[in-house]
This record gives C-alpha cells, sequence and structure tokens, in this order.
C-alpha cells in the first residue's frame, strides 16, 4: 500500500559495476535508505545501519525478435511484481533495485521504496544524485556532491521537540476546531460498499487537451491563483455535485520542506492535510476560488501537526487502515522529478508506472484525483 515505485529506462553501453557503485554511494550518502525499525518494548524505534557494498540482481529478459513485442509487458510484470512485495520493517532493507536487462543497449532499473523512508520529492533527489555519481565513475572523477547540512533524524529529533512547545499545541487546537464535526462524504455508488473495505482499487486514466490546460492556467493566472486552487475548487464542485452535500473534506498533502536546509535530504517529509469544504448551492465558483485560497493557505500555515494527531486530536481512529475525517483526495504532482538524465554514451529516462509512484490496484481512499 505505501510502496513508491519508479523505473529508469537506461539505453546505450551500460557500466554495469559502475551502476553498481553508485547505488551504494547513494546509500552511503543517505542514512533513510539505512534506516530499519526493529520493535523495542512493544514500539517499532529507527535504527540506522552500517554502509555495506550493494548486491545488484540481474534479471535477463534478453528476447529475439519473435518476443521483442511481448518486451514491454513483460517488464511491467516484473515491475508490479517487484513493488508488490512486502518490506521487512525490523531487518530492511526499505528498498529494493533491480536491474532488467532487455538486451545489449537496453537496460530498465527498478527502484521500490516504502514511503517511511522516502517521498517523491525524495524521489528526484535519488535519481538526479545517482546520475551524478554514475557519471563520476565512468569518468573516473569525484562526483560534484555538496554535503548535506542536516540528516533526517536530526529533522526528526527537531520535529519531536516541537511537539512540545506551546506554538504546536495551539496549531494543534486549531485543528480540532476546524474539523469539529466534519460529516463523512457520501458519494452515490452502484453497488453497496462491503462492511470492510480493503485496499484494492483501479486507476482510471485520462488527459486534458492543451486547449483545456491553457485556459485553466489563464484562469490562474488573472485570479492571482495557483493551477492547484483551479483544479482543487473544480473538484470540490463536482464532489459537491454528485454528493448533493455542501459540506465535506478532501485530503491533500504537503511536502514538509519549507526549511531550505532539507531541499536535499531524502526522507519521509508530506503530510496530509484535510481541507474543509463548505459549498453553498448559490455560490459562485470565483467566490468557491477565493474561499479556496484561504483554506489552503490556513491548512499550510498548520501543517505541521501530523495527521495522526490531527485525527486522535478531533476523536477519531484509525479504523482497519483507513482514513478517518476524510475519504476522497486531490494531488497535483509537481514534485521535482527528472524526466531524463544526460550520463556518458547513455540516455536515462524516467518511467513512472503511475503519476503518485504508487502500485496500481491499491487505493488509500475511497476517491482520488
Amino acid at each position: 500500500l505505501y510502496t513508491l515505485h519508479v523505473a529508469l529506462r537506461l539505453e546505450g553501453v551500460l557500466d554495469r559495476e559502475a551502476l553498481r557503485g553508485s547505488v551504494t554511494d547513494l546509500i552511503e550518502r543517505h542514512a533513510s535508505l539505512r534506516t530499519t525499525f526493529p520493535e523495542c518494548d512493544g514500539k517499532p524505534r529507527a535504527a540506522i545501519t552500517q554502509p555495506s557494498p550493494l548486491e545488484l540482481p540481474v534479471v535477463d529478459l534478453h528476447l529475439n525478435g519473435t518476443q521483442q513485442k511481448a518486451g514491454p509487458q513483460l517488464a511491467e510484470r516484473v515491475m508490479n511484481e517487484h513493488a508488490g512485495r512486502h518490506f521487512d520493517f525490523s531487518r530492511g532493507p526499505l528498498y529494493r533495485l533491480v536491474l532488467l536487462a532487455i538486451d545489449e543497449h537496453k537496460h530498465m532499473l527498478v527502484i521500490a521504496l516504502h514511503h517511511i523512508i522516502s517521498d517523491m520529492w525524495s524521489n528526484g533527489i535519488l535519481l538526479n544524485e545517482l546520475a551524478m555519481l554514475y557519471r563520476a565513475r565512468v569518468t573516473k572523477r569525484p562526483p560534484q556532491l555538496p554535503a548535506l547540512p542536516v540528516t533526517y533524524s536530526q529533522y526528526a529529533q527537531w520535529q519531536e521537540e516541537r511537539r512540545k512547545t506551546g506554538a504546536h499545541k495551539q496549531m494543534r487546537q486549531w485543528w480540532v476546531r476546524h474539523l469539529e464535526n466534519l460529516p463523512p462524504l457520501v458519494l452515490p455508488v452502484a453497488r453497496r460498499l462491503p462492511g470492510r473495505p480493503g485496499h484494492a482499487g483501479k486507476l482510471a486514466r485520462f488527459s486534458l487537451s492543451p486547449v483545456v490546460t491553457e485556459a485553466l492556467s489563464t484562469l490562474a493566472r488573472i485570479t492571482g491563483c495557483t493551477l492547484y486552487m483551479v483544479l482543487l475548487s473544480a473538484w470540490a464542485v463536482l464532489l459537491h455535485r454528485y454528493s448533493n452535500q455542501k459540506d465535506f473534506g478532501i485530503a491533500t498533502m504537503s511536502f514538509g520542506r519549507e526549511v531550505p536546509a532539507l531541499k536535499n535530504v531524502v526522507g519521509f517529509f508530506v503530510n496530509t492535510l484535510v481541507l474543509r469544504f463548505e459549498v453553498a448551492g448559490d455560490l459562485r465558483y470565483l467566490e468557491l476560488l477565493d474561499r479556496t485560497q484561504n483554506i489552503v493557505e490556513r491548512a499550510l500555515a498548520h501543517q505541521e501537526v501530523d495527521f495522526r494527531e490531527v485525527a486522535t486530536g478531533v476523536g477519531e481512529r484509525l479504523r482497519h487502515g483507513l482514513n478517518p475525517l476524510v475519504q476522497t483526495s486531490f494531488s497535483l504532482q509537481n514534485a521535482p522529478l527528472p524526466t531524463e538524465l544526460q550520463v556518458p554514451d547513455m540516455t536515462w529516462k524516467l518511467a513512472l508506472p503511475s503519476l503518485d509512484a504508487s502500485v496500481e490496484g491499491v487505493a488509500k481512499f475511497d476517491l482520488g484525483l
């Protein structure tokens, strides 16, 4: 459920040993990748292991002429099987890599990480730095990577200290007031929901035309809002229309990297924010857009309070792994992910199985956009 997986299509002459060494360097640089969570007195405790050389497994998919048409489907199947396996939190590692050899000059590096040690922003950091480390190894030059000003464990310690302050308590109380008596969103469905819902889900893909995309961007520009707010408001209107509810919540994500020192740190920084919408029947869209801007800005001003803290404060509990408070989500993926990376004698291209790098076939919410 909480596995992120991405892939790099590697075209050209690949130095496998340089790639293996580059991944080893990357794991040594970022302690989050060496973190496990063994149980101590009934509770998980973070433990950081010492760096060690990586074993990079290789799956040979060399196909002859008649089999090449099935290559993409075979690679996708291996990717999904790789991403769908469970992680051992106590022993680790909480990442997996496998190199698919498609032919002599085509490979695919599949990377799966548990969300507890990474997020989409972190994935961009890892891919960019992996290319830099590989480039340094094949050219036999030192990598040009700046030292990290702070580690994720230092951030976690600061976060723990912050929870004890009066300012944090005031933020937590704001969320309790903001979400008090929030009704669940009830959408019309063709079939009765099971008594104990699971996380099985499906992904429906669609695209907005360039004309519509440009019109939305223009609307954001002339109203002084962001494209995120324009789309979020439209999603709220749609949910209101189908549910006929005037009061409901939408979950969204914050990156949690407001401090510049965290820009290049790998770890889990995102937080779930519940945005409460009150959509009256006579409310015009531009009025809702202005209200959305206010809702988002206030939520971001209180974003350091963890979602679990918020749910507990409001009196909700996680039931069977389901999300309390909110049943639908909205996200606009704008994490800095590289689409193509230049390395000597090769081209590396990003291959995302899904926009949020989640495993297809699972869902965290009843409905998400």
